[in-house]
């Protein structure tokens, strides 16, 4: 099974991001399928053969080589990805699975790279108003991250599981 995943890099940083990741996962056994430059300025879609384990073996390299990671800030894992032009359609299945994951526990949604206020607005509650759990802005239990890039949503959940900081680690290890 195919994984999506999005690395986030400085504009103009694409390429060696790239090939600073693919020179990195290829020791842990993920096959970079395919990869894309989006759009937008600091992004590059990936898509790597290592569906259930990929998160944790990319963090685990990060944590022991954090020494090869200099162009890359931040990995996400996609959970699902819908097209702008018909959100709307996909979105009672993708809510239906977020509700078996929050329950009745608080949750927050933050939608990334757009300047579209009403769009922003319509998205997360439409969302939020098909989910059971609750909305809660400051310490929640789970957060929906989505990212706008080029014409697609692109769903990241539960986030704190799906979403690298390479920086973070960095940091962390330093001190």
């Amino acid at each position: 099974m195919n994984t999506q995943l999005i690395l986030f890099t400085l504009m103009n940083q694409e390429v060696k991001a790239t090939y600073e990741f693919q020179d990195s996962v290829v020791s842990s056994g993920i096959v970079v399928q395919e990869i894309r430059k989006t759009r937008s300025p600091g992004i590059v879609l990936v898509t790597v053969n290592n569906a259930t384990e990929v998160m944790s073996l990319i963090k685990k390299l990060v944590y022991e080589e954090s020494w090869r990671f200099n162009c890359l800030l931040k990995i996400a894992k996609v959970e699902a990805a819908l097209p702008l032009e018909d959100w709307e359609e996909g979105l009672p299945k993708l809510s239906e699975e977020f509700s078996k994951v929050i329950g009745q526990r608080t949750y927050r949604i933050t939608l990334h790279r757009t300047r579209d206020t009403e769009l922003r607005n319509r998205i997360i509650t439409r969302l939020a108003g098909s989910i059971n759990g609750t909305v809660k802005l400051i310490d929640y239990d789970y957060e929906i991250v989505i990212y706008l890039i080029d014409s697609k949503l692109h769903f990241v959940f539960p986030s704190s599981l799906n979403q690298i900081s390479i920086a973070k680690i960095r940091y962390s290890t330093q001190l």
